[in-house]
């Protein structure tokens, strides 16, 4: 059986499990006023996993804590998604990230939902690279390096004025350096990836003891 989370891990699943368990009923109150019912299911949903969350972190599912923070994070994380977009369409706004912040503000408590179902994903991971803290703290670096230059250029294309200077480019040159950004982006998130996965296999029963990426 695989070593108990730490303490702090076992109470930030708790306080992020209790913020589904009381953001839930208020949003699928708000839900079924507007009769947005495909949102008012996802939230049945949130709140269940919430439940479930607060006994995982008080050590309820002690043969696989990891695992059980993972299956509770992914789904949380993706009905609160959906619940956004739902009412998004529902009120006829569009499929932009412009448009899912605005109804991120508009709708903080599905917001939170989000939140805390990708913080019980994080601590998942956590719960795995802290039993062998070294070795992924290395590999999870090596992996973050690799992937920042990436998140950089998605976040730099989503600028208007960089949009607008690239279009205003020969055509030939956007095209060559669309393919640059392309393949470097493949070989950066492949190596990256490799590394962050290497940092949550350390923590794995069984995993190979070497220290070596």
């Amino acid at each position: 059986m695989p070593p108990p989370p730490p303490r702090w891990i076992r109470a930030a699943t708790v306080l992020a499990s209790l913020a589904l368990v009381v953001s839930a009923p208020i949003v699928a109150w708000s839900a079924a006023g507007g009769s947005l019912w495909f949102r008012l299911a996802f939230q049945v949903l949130v709140g269940l996993i919430g439940v479930t969350g607060v006994l995982a972190g008080l050590g309820r599912f002690r043969s696989g804590p990891a695992w059980a923070l993972a299956s509770l994070g992914f789904p949380a994380a993706l009905a609160a998604f959906l619940s956004l977009i739902t009412g998004g369409f529902a009120q006829g706004a569009r499929f932009t990230p412009g448009g899912l912040l605005t109804r991120a503000r508009l709708n903080p408590f599905i917001a939170a939902e989000l939140v805390a179902g990708l913080t019980l994903v994080t601590l998942a991971a956590l719960t795995l690279m802290a039993r062998r803290p070294g070795v992924a703290l290395r590999r999870c670096l090596l992996g973050a390096a690799l992937l920042a230059p990436v998140i950089a250029g998605a976040g730099l294309a989503l600028v208007p004025a960089v949009r607008s200077a690239v279009a205003g480019l020969h055509p030939v040159a956007i095209a060559l350096g669309a393919l640059i950004a392309l393949l470097a982006a493949i070989v950066l998130i492949s190596a990256g990836g490799h590394f962050v996965i290497r940092a949550l296999e350390a923590g794995v029963d069984g995993a190979d003891d070497a220290p070596s990426a």
